[in-house]
């Protein structure tokens, strides 16, 4: 859904006279539009400097007896809402005032209530399509608490409005108005840029304003371009840095809480982080199935990634759902990100269980069973336990794969990494740096970095079990994301 929310003011509505020349509501200098309106309609011009309400009611009076807005003119606003209507425009929101009686009468001559509803009344009667909704600012606009609280009301509504709805645009133009409510919708607007865009949209007067032979025959110009500023942008370099930090952290729920407020400028890297998020708690296939399907297809994507690159991870075969042990492999992203972070205990036991996991694709690939490198327990036969239901345990597959595939030996830190497992799962103990160390050691394994380290037990085995990547491809795109988010 978008909503374009206007504040009014008197320089946005023109009136065309029967003469064809458009004048000006806000205009009492030179031309003297102000006076020219009022001789058009035949109506005793008051002696009030401002004249907003009373002129206005008196136009708008013209339109109801002849049941036609055509008269009526968007002057800053006419080309944006035709724009906006041909790209998916669904209401404009007329912010006015219309102070209490109980405020003197020379400040409530400039309210801007019957000025929007002229243009209201031109927008239904043009673009059909559109709801619109006039909100009156029925307070004291001298008293700031009056006008926070009326704000307040509205955001209530723009929430409820909002509720539900998973794609919402606020567009802001707020030239018109005065200062108290164009800047509070501007302030109150910002608020919102984590949940939704917000674009500020800066109508551009053409020069000169009145284009005319002669002094009675000026008429107001219309606004012909626009420029769009999204308040997101001003937040993202006070919160990159928490991105990021919440991205090498590993804490992808955090990343799109921040992230939520720029996807005009990273949708792409907040829909990763989902997937990221959700990397740990889902089905590792069904989620590889939506990147593939969802993500790696995005246009937004083409233009932060190349096509070769793009290529590349559409390649990998963890995207065929079929390819149980790519699968499984992509587990193994978070082991790094938790390492680097001091996660240690975290990411060591994920490694054990990828381990076993791997080990167990080896066994069933190349027929362990069948070859007699390993054997069902008797007692597990007498259940009527066979190939189908058998799964030997992590020892039994550390032993046969030193024996078959081990040219170097690495029985001691497979084992070491078994047991430290049993540990974690059996006595709830964590696992130290210098632990890691130690056993590291037994096989000359490097330890330095600790992310990299701990994948290095898998590296062989990867290859068995499939000629697996270096790398997941979680892991890849967690990393250019990063890279993204750095650049």
């Amino acid at each position: 859904m978008k909503i374009l929310i206007i504040t009014v003011g008197n320089r946005q509505v023109g009136w065309r006279c029967e003469d064809g020349v458009v004048r000006c509501l806000g205009v009492s200098g030179k031309p003297d539009h102000v006076m020219e309106l009022y001789q058009e309609i035949a109506v005793e011009k008051p002696e009030a400097r401002y004249f907003a309400r009373h002129l206005g009611k008196n136009l708008h009076d013209v339109c109801e007896v002849m049941e036609d807005f055509a008269a009526v003119e968007l002057l800053l606003d006419r080309d944006l809402i035709d724009e906006e209507a041909k790209n998916g425009l669904d209401e404009v929101w007329l912010l006015s005032t219309d102070q209490p009686v109980s405020v003197d009468d020379s400040f409530r001559a400039s309210d801007t209530t019957w000025l929007a509803k002229l243009m209201a009344g031109k927008i239904r009667q043009v673009w059909s399509s559109l709801e619109v909704k006039v909100w009156d600012f029925q307070v004291d606009i001298g008293n700031p608490e009056a006008i926070r609280v009326r704000f307040e009301e509205f955001i209530q509504d723009l929430i409820k409005k909002a509720d539900g709805l998973e794609d919402l645009t606020l567009l802001i133009e707020n030239k018109g108005s005065v200062p108290a409510i164009s800047s509070g919708l501007e302030i109150y607007a910002a608020a919102f840029v984590r949940q939704f865009e917000v674009v500020r949209v800066i109508p551009k007067e053409c020069s000169p304003m009145y284009e005319g032979d002669t002094a009675s025959q000026m008429s107001a110009t219309f606004a012909k371009s626009f420029d769009r500023q999204s308040l997101s942008r001003y937040f993202l370099p006070l919160e990159k840095l928490r991105i990021i930090s919440a991205w090498e952290r590993g804490d992808f729920g955090e990343a799109k809480i921040w992230l939520e407020g720029h996807k005009n400028q990273y949708s792409v890297l907040y829909d990763l982080a989902g997937y990221l998020e959700d990397a740990t708690r889902q089905d590792m296939k069904v989620l590889l199935q939506r990147i593939k399907g969802e993500w790696l297809p995005m246009r937004k994507l083409k233009r932060l990634a190349s096509a070769e690159q793009i290529a590349v991870w559409q390649k990998y075969d963890c995207l065929d759902k079929n390819k149980t042990a790519a699968i499984i492999w992509e587990g193994a992203f978070s082991i790094p990100i938790d390492a680097h972070v001091g996660r240690l205990s975290n990411a060591f036991f994920l490694m054990a269980q990828t381990l076993e996991r791997l080990l167990y694709q080896v066994y069933k690939k190349d027929e362990w069973l069948e070859k007699q490198w390993i054997e069902i327990p008797e007692s597990l036969r007498e259940k009527g336990i066979g190939k189908s239901r058998f799964i030997p345990n992590l020892e039994s597959l550390i032993r046969v794969w030193v024996d078959q595939y081990d040219a170097t030996s690495k029985f001691e830190i497979l084992n070491g990494i078994r047991e430290k497992r049993n540990k974690i799962v059996h006595e709830a103990a964590g696992v130290s740096l210098d632990e890691v160390k130690s056993l590291w050691r037994t096989a000359d394994f490097s330890i330095d970095p600790i992310g990299d380290a701990l994948m290095m037990p898998l590296q062989d085995i990867r290859k068995k079990a499939g000629n697996l990547p270096k790398q997941p491809l979680l892991l890849l795109l967690y990393e250019w994301g990063l890279g993204v988010l750095r650049d």
